[in-house]
């Protein structure tokens, strides 16, 4: 397992919104009084990430541009949320699915409680018991398509952890191979250029293991126990910026296409081997709901049945335009709403780099077209969930610069439009 350094943050929040009503095989209980052990799963939304100035030196890992970022569309945001609970010998106690209305949740806004009643060993002398809480949120778009109702998902049922950690997801790619073609990639969502009815959310996962305790002074015997969790976006979106300084002969220039060199086909659809900057669990083995994370490393599938190919990026309206303009635009944004899976190159058995194909177009007579191929990243590690990469270009007469920054997520709806406030 490779281990590095990036930037990203979980959705702290197994999100809430304005609750419609809850389905599955186990409906949210009525109220009950009866002795016994009720576990409240809290649900967390980070506030939006401090800017640089107010981290300590030291507290991030060095030589990233540490930068947060908000839901830039309600589809990155949840419409449904299930929760199963599981005990040690793997047995599936509760399976429920609440699903929300399309709300932005706000900073410092808690939703709950989803209340279980929970058993706790085999007999009341037991004090706790460790329960696996899986979080499973907009399952409608997972592809391929899981029924998480029935099968080893009911209850009653068995769900072991290798089972749940081996399932991926992935969109099936067209077999390509025509001569002369490039073969590109298939994006997992891609709500740029789909009619508002199939547009689609984008998938979140996390699991914990939680110690549930009986508190035996508890009034009338009945112990409540809170947990605050989180959880995170799986997939990974691309954002552009292109400028130009005041020495580039040409006021206007469009950018006809943008291809990244290799994005992988499958991921693991539960988080598998992530490990993150502060850790998932205190020291006391509780779960830390900071608001912001950095992961250190995680693991994709490996090569067999999965692919890595290039896509590019075909901007309708992206470009600079200077000319009559008493005070020309020289730099200008395109944010694709093209969601993909994430992706680490070690998978495929060498230590190749991502680099950038750039075409653009002039606004000379001629239309003149300039290329620039094969620009590497070297500084970009991995693509890890949850994470927009931003991609800015500088034109100037005699070269290209490019900068990547990793941005990782947080779960403030911020800026409706941008979707980037840096």
């Amino acid at each position: 397992m490779r281990r590095w350094f990036s930037i990203f943050v979980m959705l702290t929040a197994i999100a809430a919104l304005s609750l419609t009503g809850g389905c599955g095989n186990d409906p949210a209980p009525a109220a009950d009084t009866t002795p016994g052990v009720r576990l409240a799963i809290k649900v967390a939304v980070n506030n939006s990430g401090a800017s640089m100035s107010t981290r300590a030196a030291g507290e991030e890992p060095d030589g990233y541009p540490f930068g947060f970022v908000a839901p830039s569309s309600r589809y990155e945001n949840i419409s449904s949320l299930r929760i199963i609970i599981v005990r040690p010998d793997n047995s599936v106690e509760h399976n429920r699915i609440e699903t929300f209305s399309d709300l932005n949740p706000q900073p410092g806004e808690l939703y709950g409680d989803f209340l279980f009643k929970v058993k706790i060993g085999d007999n009341e002398t037991v004090n706790s018991e460790i329960k696996r809480i899986y979080l499973i949120a907009n399952e409608k778009s997972i592809i391929p398509a899981i029924d998480f109702t029935n099968g080893n998902f009911a209850v009653g049922a068995t769900l072991t952890p290798e089972e749940m950690a081996s399932l991926t997801a992935y969109r099936p790619w067209s077999s390509g191979n025509i001569e002369g073609k490039t073969d590109y990639a298939s994006p997992y969502i891609d709500n740029e250029n789909a009619d508002e009815e199939e547009k689609r959310y984008v998938p979140m996962t996390e699991y914990f293991d939680v110690t549930v305790s009986r508190d035996r002074e508890a009034p009338d015997a009945v112990t409540v126990q809170e947990e605050t969790l989180f959880i995170t976006r799986n997939l990974v979106k691309f954002v552009f910026e292109f400028s130009k300084d005041s020495y580039v002969p040409y006021e206007s220039i469009k950018v006809k296409g943008i291809t990244f060199s290799k994005l992988m086909q499958k991921e693991f659809l539960m988080p598998n081997n992530l490990f993150y900057k502060p850790a998932k669990y205190r020291d006391d083995g509780s779960v830390d709901s900071s608001n912001e994370r950095v992961v250190t490393s995680f693991v994709t599938p490996g090569m067999a049945g999965n692919q890595l190919r290039p896509f590019r990026f075909s901007p309708d309206n992206f470009g600079i335009s200077g000319s009559g303009k008493d005070e020309p635009e020289y730099k200008a944004s395109y944010l694709p709403q093209i969601y993909f899976c994430e992706t680490d190159l070690t998978n495929n058995g060498d230590n190749d780099t991502y680099a950038i194909d750039l075409e653009l177009e002039c606004n000379d007579k001629d239309h003149t077209i300039i290329k620039y191929e094969n620009l590497s990243l070297p500084n970009l590690p991995a693509l890890p969930r949850n994470t927009v990469v931003k991609l800015s270009f500088t034109l100037s007469r005699a070269a290209i610069k490019c900068r990547v920054d990793l941005l990782p997520y947080t779960g403030v709806f911020l800026n409706p439009i941008f979707g980037i406030d840096r």
